[in-house]
């Protein structure tokens, strides 16, 4: 369900950034959500550390991972 959200809304506005806050940690949460079309993807409790860096970087056209997630997916694909 949240593909055809996030295509309806480039459709809207396709100059929009789509940056999604989410309450899971895991990797295959971020990559679903960037697949779908997300620009960038925020953990609900890096809220307050994520969301002025995860602006600036969709304002430059960069993606956007909270680090909890990127750390974990790290940590996983070590073991």
């Amino acid at each position: 369900r949240l593909e055809p959200v996030l295509a309806h809304m480039a459709r809207q506005s396709p100059g929009t950034k789509r940056l999604l806050l989410v309450s899971h940690d895991q990797a295959s949460v971020a990559r679903f959500a960037l697949r779908a079309g997300a620009d960038g993807v925020v953990l609900l409790r890096s809220l307050a550390s994520d969301l002025h860096p995860a602006i600036e970087a969709l304002l430059r056209n960069e993606t956007f991972v909270s680090a909890g997630i990127v750390v974990k997916a790290s940590l996983m694909s070590n073991s």
